[in-house]
């Protein structure tokens, strides 16, 4: 090869590597075109196929489905987190699938409220009646939980999910009462009267002023003296410590009637006298309940 033709060659090859013939160039914008491409974060779809359910005093359960992949195709790590702190902590094995999971009570949230209000008002006598009200007091509960996943790039992902119990718990029942002031007496309109009773050991007469015939197979009388413990009086039985004896009219002997009563016998604690707190209750027939239908305070002068 002569000088001549040889300074020709290099000149050549010179060109043809400055114009990439040889495809140097491309390729090498090629590989920079790649490495510049972003990976994507797996996409996550998750919803609970149940509500919270089995709650006791450890946790709940939950049954839940999710569904992920990749877009890349990257291998991919998933699973759900419990607490939200970022990690896994039941590894899911499948791209899509279902889990069961249990969730601690420390991670529930419990949301209470009152879920009913009722009220219920006794009879009506001296324009007053005793009403009580009952508050019920129930709680739901609800957690919040994460499904994460992400590829061998470290592209991450994640999606929330809410349940919740399905069914409120009761938490408490409360019961008030007051006395509440009434207009006119109850359906059958009973009003009564009282005055001291003559005689040792009667401490009280009761009588009715106004109202309906009362059988007196359904009447119960109790008492308390001077506020102490309420003791439930005989009928016609002089050797206990408290009892009664009905006075009637020329009505029905069955019935207690207006203008009739009773005398009621016991002791007084004070030598002179005492308190005395009547209740007149209306005893239930078969299914029915009790009912106070009269209170009368009086004092027993044990001097007369």
């Amino acid at each position: 090869m002569s000088y001549t033709r040889g300074i020709n060659v290099i000149t050549l090859s010179i060109i043809m590597i400055l114009s990439g013939c040889f495809g140097l160039t491309d390729d090498a914008e090629a590989d920079s075109s790649t490495a510049d491409e972003p990976n994507a974060a797996p996409v996550i779809e998750v919803f609970s196929m149940s509500d919270l359910t089995n709650c006791d005093t450890t946790g709940c359960d939950a049954e839940l489905y999710h569904a992920v992949v990749d877009p890349d195709g990257d291998l991919i790590e998933s699973g759900w987190d419990l607490d939200l702190d970022g990690t896994i902590d039941e590894l899911v094995l499948s791209n899509r699938g279902t889990s069961s999971l249990s969730i601690a009570n420390s991670e529930l949230v419990a949301t209470e409220m009152v879920t009913d209000v009722y009220t219920d008002e006794g009879p009506c006598y001296n324009n007053q009646s005793i009403l009580t009200t009952t508050t019920i007091l129930s709680s739901f509960s609800t957690t919040t939980i994460a499904f994460i996943s992400e590829d061998t790039n470290g592209a991450a992902s994640g999606v929330l999910q809410t349940i919740s119990t399905p069914a409120l718990t009761l938490v408490s029942t409360t019961n008030t009462t007051e006395i509440v002031a009434c207009t006119g007496d109850d359906s059958s309109g009973w009003v009564w009267g009282d005055k001291d009773a003559q005689g040792a050991g009667n401490l009280v007469e009761v009588s009715m002023t106004s109202g309906q015939g009362l059988n007196w197979a359904v009447v119960k009388i109790t008492i308390s003296l001077d506020g102490g413990t309420p003791q439930a009086c005989a009928q016609d039985d002089s050797t206990a410590s408290c009892s009664y004896t009905a006075y009637q009219g020329a009505g029905n002997s069955q019935q207690w009637e207006v203008n009739e009563g009773i005398t009621i016998e016991g002791t007084c604690d004070d030598a002179a006298g005492c308190n005395i707190d009547v209740t007149i209750t209306q005893m239930g027939v078969g299914s029915e309940d009790d009912r106070v239908i009269g209170q009368v305070t009086a004092y027993a002068d044990s001097t007369a």
